[in-house]
């Protein structure tokens, strides 16, 4: 009845002219008022567009009814962080059960991503909870090494935990800025090393699962020296420990290159970015 009341309001207003023409400038009318003359059509459709959007929204609800927080990779990650803290506790008392904490978390990292695919699970929130978990890994282990096992080695293990803390925060803040789908895309990288890291089927599992052992090795050796002696090949005593150690080493290089890599890579390519994004400011400027 409003709607009927203001077109009567309008035609009230138009000269005199024939109806074609009347019909034409009431139109106008009602568009230059941001109005639309209504239709058995055009009500049907806003109707089916209002019907789709509350099913995709039912549908969305019924797909991911949980909240984020609570999905199942989630859930796999707030796991790992409480392992790393059991492990940092038991670490002075109970080698053995503080390592079986940390690895179990270490393996939880390809766990989480398996189940984000199988269960189409995947978030930002759950690709950020994964690098901070990865992180923690790292630096718990490291500060139990430096703080209490190695300590004469302590600005060792700090230089180890910055690198890694900075190539990382460094890599997803390029990735934010430039608006890459992943801080893991190599599109247009051209270090050979980095493909090989990024690209190659398991390589990066491989080589994280190793830089890792590089630590619990060492810290097995430090904390239990006289367990798990062998002889080989007729040589000295060798700990297992020990030998797990060196052969994790060339694994433990390859990724602190890698990490040194990429943290310079990724500031020269927010470098450039900034630059271009100066250039186009100025250019804009000069053009008005």
């Amino acid at each position: 009845w409003g709607t009927l009341t203001s077109i009567r309001c309008l035609s009230s207003q138009l000269a005199p002219v024939s109806p074609r023409a009347k019909k034409t400038q009431l139109v106008e009318i009602l568009q230059n008022a941001n109005m639309e003359p209504s239709s058995p059509k055009s009500s049907s459709r806003k109707a089916s567009r209002k019907s789709s959007v509350k099913d995709a929204d039912s549908a969305s609800e019924e797909s991911y009814g949980l909240p984020t927080f609570l999905w199942i990779p989630n859930l796999i990650g707030y796991t790992r962080v409480l392992l790393l803290f059991a492990a940092a506790y038991l670490s002075g008392s109970a080698a053995y059960a503080s390592m079986i904490c940390y690895m179990v978390s270490m393996l939880l990292d390809a766990v989480d991503g398996m189940a984000a695919r199988h269960f189409n699970q995947t978030s930002h929130f759950g690709a950020v909870l994964d690098m901070v978990s990865d992180r923690i890994t790292t630096m718990v282990l490291t500060c139990i090494l430096g703080g209490r096992l190695l300590p004469e080695y302590l600005m060792v293990f700090i230089g180890l935990v910055a690198l890694d803390i900075s190539s990382h925060w460094v890599l997803m803040q390029k990735a934010l800025v430039l608006g890459a789908t992943s801080h893991k895309s190599v599109d247009g990288q051209k270090n050979v090393l980095m493909r090989i890291y990024y690209t190659v089927p398991y390589a990066m599992f491989v080589v994280c699962f190793f830089s890792e052992a590089f630590y619990v090795s060492l810290f097995m050796w430090t904390a239990r020296p006289d367990d798990w002696h062998f002889v080989p090949w007729g040589g000295a005593h060798v700990s297992l420990f020990q030998a797990s150690f060196y052969f994790a080493t060339p694994f433990f290089v390859f990724k602190q290159i890698v990490n040194v890599i990429q943290m310079v890579e990724a500031f020269a390519d927010l470098g450039r970015h900034d630059y271009k994004v100066r250039a186009q400011k100025m250019q804009a400027g000069k053009n008005q």
